[in-house]
């Protein structure tokens, strides 16, 4: 599997860059596809910045990522609007296991790329939809 393919999940980023996470160690499990070079989903760069001022409230953090995926020659951080349609109708229609439309965003292209992510209801809907998963 290309790393081209794999598009990670800003759940994978908050606990690669949060040492206290949970997911922290299974995080840096994934570095090697982490630095390779890949494409990132504006709303999951933008959705990774939330949480990190957020939910975290730590703003170092909060620049080290912003830093690391503006400044990375590694990683393109690209916008999916031409598909919005599709994923708008997509987010409708799985309303019922209250996936957010980033996620929706994943299980969409869960097509064409690899996702990397540590959100079990997204891991099962991806799943389900017989969609691509890096584990």
């Amino acid at each position: 599997m290309e790393s081209k393919n794999i598009i990670v999940d800003s759940s994978v980023w908050i606990s690669l860059f949060n040492h206290e996470d949970s997911n922290h160690k299974k995080a840096m499990s994934f570095e090697k596809i982490l630095l390779e070079e890949q494409i990132m989903p504006d709303l999951i760069f933008y959705e990774s910045l939330t949480i990190l001022k957020n939910k975290i409230k730590n703003t170092d953090l909060l620049r080290e990522f912003n830093i690391f995926a503006t400044d990375s020659l590694n990683i393109t951080i690209k916008l999916f609007y031409e598909n919005n349609r599709d994923i708008l109708n997509l987010f409708i229609r799985e309303y019922k296991d209250g996936l957010s439309y980033v996620d929706v965003l994943l299980l969409y292209l869960s097509n064409n790329y690899h996702i990397l992510t540590f959100d079990e209801k997204l891991r099962k809907r991806i799943k389900e939809s017989g969609g691509k998963l890096v584990y």
